[in-house]
């Protein structure tokens, strides 16, 4: 062997160098194989469901801290009611303007189906109020 580490080994007549050092080599031999995967990691989609839930709620968050849900709400009962047949200067049109302040008055007279009972129901509020002279 000289300095480096290298040696020679003699094949007959001819020498051809070999490395002492301690590099791995490739084997001919096989090793245990991991199994297939069978996709992906089910906490890895959960995870991204998550997170995916999380953007989409604080999307929705911010717009109710801005106000465009609540606002986009009341225009939509604003055009309900016209569409009912109250006339802006009515009574009842104004009853409206009263009532869908609160969300939950929104959210009833989107339950009715028909513009008669829209229109009916705010006539009875205006009646509950004294408002009809």
């Amino acid at each position: 062997m000289d300095a480096t580490g290298e040696g020679y080994d003699v094949d007959g007549n001819a020498a051809t160098p070999t490395t002492n050092n301690n590099k791995r080599t490739k084997s001919s031999n096989t090793c245990a194989t991991s199994p297939l995967k069978k996709g992906k990691n089910p906490m890895v989609k959960i995870m991204k469901e998550i997170r995916d839930t999380m953007q989409s709620n604080s999307v929705v968050a911010k717009k109710v801290m801005e106000g465009e849900y609540r606002s986009e709400s009341i225009k939509k009962a604003m055009r309900l009611v016209v569409k009912s047949g109250a006339v802006e200067e009515s009574v009842d049109h104004y009853m409206a303007t009263k009532l869908f302040v609160k969300g939950e008055n929104r959210d009833i007279f989107f339950i009715f189906e028909t513009n008669d009972g829209r229109i009916a129901w705010l006539k009875r509020n205006c009646q509950d109020y004294d408002m009809y002279c």
